[in-house]
């Protein structure tokens, strides 16, 4: 990794990754819900460099919504095929290894959730995550597939940037939109300069979602879009911003994304495109629910 100018920092996520592709018939995964094996690899790696590991082994943040409070969903780095469930009672489990596929519960990416939280959910509550889950993976990970061109690396900010205002106390609702707005801004700008267009330098992510339907890519954009749009003033009380509606420019950011992700497929050329390999058990191991 040295020769091949791999820097510090990003070691123990491209080690991991070599080790995947070598001796790993799944996937090995960065973070919560390791494996014993990937887990001994990274360990060898913080062992030899500390603190100067900084990377954050998620490609991205987003947030989901249990009982009207919001929390942050961090999925681990994932290489190869995984099998994924979901049991709301976060119980230790085998996951995989050397000679068989790596197994991860969704329910870990949870941040902070307790283990009496999880285990009371409803089966339609822990299917919301679910969903959110693999939106949002799709998302960020598409985003991070593309994070060379700047104008989207931008966006990526401007996501994080929303998450972390939605999980301040209080809420920044107004902010949280706007960083959902600029964050929708950039990724449509520069999927529209990838497939030859010019975009004009507006806040007006509807007429920027309609200019990139026009260029064939992402027809329901328009959609969330609209959820997205508002004003500068937003941010300084000029435009009344409730949290569900904060929340709702978020999840319509996600969207969008992961719609031009599935059109895009057909324009590999102008955006790097990714497949995320992952194989899903339905919601049916979802575990006992208990009270």
């Amino acid at each position: 990794m040295r020769a091949a100018g791999v820097p510090i920092p990003a070691r123990q996520i491209d080690g991991a990754r070599r080790f995947a592709i070598k001796h790993m018939p799944g996937m090995v995964i960065i973070g919560p819900g390791q494996n014993i094996m990937s887990r001994r690899v990274t360990d060898w790696f913080s062992a030899r460099y500390g603190e100067r590991l900084s990377l954050d082994p998620s490609d991205g943040h987003f947030v989901t919504e249990i009982g009207g409070d919001f929390f942050r969903v961090a999925p681990p780095k994932f290489f190869g095929m995984v099998k994924f469930f979901a049991d709301r009672t976060l119980p230790e489990y085998d996951r995989g290894g050397l000679d068989r596929p790596v197994v991860y519960n969704i329910m870990e990416s949870v941040r902070d959730i307790t283990e009496e939280l999880s285990a009371s959910l409803t089966d339609d509550a822990v299917r919301a995550i679910h969903n959110d889950f693999f939106f949002g993976l799709r998302a960020t990970s598409f985003l991070e597939q593309n994070k060379e061109i700047e104008l989207i690396n931008k966006a990526r900010g401007d996501l994080m940037t929303a998450v972390d205002q939605l999980l301040t106390h209080p809420i920044r609702a107004g902010d949280a939109k706007w960083s959902s707005l600029q964050a929708a801004e950039k990724l449509l700008k520069a999927t529209i300069e990838a497939h030859g267009g010019k975009f004009e330098k507006v806040h007006k992510v509807v007429q920027l979602s309609e200019q990139l339907t026009k260029l064939g890519v992402a027809g329901n954009t328009r959609i969330y879009a609209s959820k997205i749009q508002c004003t500068p003033g937003i941010r300084y009380g000029e435009e009344q911003c409730t949290t569900r509606e904060a929340f709702d420019a978020h999840k319509a950011f996600i969207s969008l994304t992961v719609e031009i992700y599935l059109t895009s497929r057909a324009f590999k050329s102008k955006l790097s495109w990714v497949d995320i390999p992952m194989s899903w058990n339905p919601p049916s191991p979802l575990g006992p629910r208990r009270g």
